[in-house]
């Protein structure tokens, strides 16, 4: 049930200025139930929303009630410069001046009630300490380090392979989106076959990113563990009140007496020539929102443990970055000769590939779809230039803590750090920040390698020249080495 509170004006514009049509007519046009009451007439009021609350709740339809009213006071402090010849003949119909006037004794009474409520409140409220909500622990001071290996296939198919295991242990994992039912099976086909087999967890939804997100923050709240597809990253824009101003801040809002854990999917990254408004990775946009995780998935590592650990320990709303090449990529499990991958034992594992010799030369940062790039980076500058180099590569990219890695980079002399997002406040300064405020002498000789500053072109070539890829990592890499 939407209830719309119309109260004629804006903070000072009156709503004659500024509104076409009538408002009821909007949710009429959806085939929603409306209805009209007013504060003037209460008790008609009550039996008009009394009456649509019980629509709601015996025909599970919604339901849309205007209720007209005037605002006496202003719409914020004291900022009121309406006419008085205007407020005041509301001011006189206003049913509560009307009790007032009147005094009678039930009035008395409710008066009564309504202080001593207000006046418990308040005692209540001062005895009470500040409450300390628990903080996840987001990165440990000294982790672990464990080999790991994959099995070989493309990483849509163990996505999906993911998705129809946990789906199957967790009644109340839902999979949202646009399209994403079969036989599309959404834009990546990542829910290729969900629907077939979990017709009551996928749902297919309008084209309203912000509503969707809207909804799944809702379905969590509820104790859902919703799983929201936004098919490009490029519309995550559209999403960004509903995750700034509710899903981070409703735990914290609300005492931690709910919880907000949807899961935002979205596919980033170029290469594919989608032009300028398809290939953008935008999360440095939303790297630093209190409340919200970001983690980015990557070629090097299963998917699963991710992912199961978003549906069985999440209390965050959480953003997850699926890049577009990585889809149609295998999970690596060829490495260089001589490399190894290791995975940290944070809840979102920071994955480091090394070589067995002792003496590294150079270490790469970078995350997410440049995880495939960087190691053949590695494999080259091995060949052909006797470089030996290691990858760090975080799943979690915010928050982000650096000193559980700081010991791998004093390993060697250069640092170079890649991402695939426009450089200007973006991950690679951040870690670059943190570094900083722990130990300056590994900073002498690093580099960052960012796109050009640029809209992404369409043009194949254009493209590859703007974003980072396999030979101008490895030129900007000689160049950083010439110089020093």
């Amino acid at each position: 049930m939407v209830v719309l509170e119309n109260n004629g004006y804006a903070q000072s514009t009156n709503q004659q200025e500024t509104l076409a049509g009538d408002i009821c007519a909007r949710a009429a046009a959806f085939g929603i139930r409306t209805a009209k009451a007013d504060t003037w007439n209460w008790q008609g009021l009550y039996g008009t929303a009394q009456e649509l609350v019980n629509y709601v709740r015996n025909q599970s339809q919604p339901a849309f009630l205007q209720i007209d009213t005037f605002r006496l006071k202003a719409h914020s402090k004291g900022d009121d410069n309406r006419p008085r010849n205007i407020v005041e003949p509301f001011e006189q119909r206003d049913p509560i001046n009307l009790m007032i006037a009147e005094n009678t004794p039930e009035f008395k009474v409710l008066l009564e009630e309504t202080i001593k409520l207000v006046d418990e409140a308040v005692v209540a409220a001062e005895a009470a300490s500040y409450p300390q909500l628990e903080v996840p622990t987001d990165s440990l001071e000294e982790i672990e380090w464990t080999q790991a290996k994959v099995s070989k296939r493309r990483v849509v198919k163990a996505l999906n392979e993911t998705f129809k295991e946990l789906m199957s242990q967790h009644p109340k994992m839902l999979f949202i989106g646009e399209d994403v039912k079969s036989p599309y099976g959404g834009a990546f086909k990542v829910a290729q076959e969900l629907s077939d087999l979990f017709p009551e967890q996928v749902k297919n939804t309008p084209i309203s990113e912000s509503a969707i997100v809207g909804i799944g923050c809702g379905l969590a709240m509820e104790g859902y563990n919703p799983f929201i597809e936004i098919m490009f990253g490029d519309f995550m824009t559209l999403t960004l009140d509903q995750i700034l101003n509710n899903a981070s801040k409703f735990r914290h809002m609300y005492n931690n007496q709910v919880k907000s854990n949807v899961v935002i999917r979205t596919p980033m990254g170029g290469g594919r020539g989608y032009g300028p408004t398809h290939s953008q990775t935008l999360d440095r946009h939303f790297l630093g929102i209190p409340g919200l995780r970001i983690v980015a998935i990557n070629n090097l590592i299963e998917p699963k443990p991710i992912y199961q650990t978003l549906v069985e320990s999440s209390i965050e709303p959480t953003l997850l970055l699926e890049n577009k090449l990585v889809y149609s990529l295998n999970l690596r499990e060829q490495l260089p000769d001589g490399f190894k991958t290791w995975v940290s034992n944070e809840q979102f594992p920071t994955v480091a590939l090394k070589p067995e010799s002792t003496n590294v030369d150079l270490t790469l940062i970078g995350y997410g779809g440049l995880s495939d790039t960087l190691v053949t980076v590695i494999d080259k500058l091995f060949e052909e230039h006797d470089l030996i180099c290691q990858l760090i590569c975080p799943t979690q990219i915010y928050p982000f803590n650096i000193k559980p890695v700081l010991s791998l980079i004093s390993e060697s002399r250069f640092l170079v750090l890649v991402e695939e997002g426009q450089g200007f406040a973006g991950f690679g300064a951040e870690v670059m920040a943190q570094i900083a405020e722990q130990d300056t002498s590994l900073l002498k000789n690093v580099k960052r390698i960012v796109p050009l500053a640029t809209p992404i072109p369409a043009s194949g070539p254009v493209e590859k020249l703007m974003l980072p890829n396999v030979e101008n990592i490895i030129s900007a890499i000689e160049e950083l080495i010439n110089e020093n």
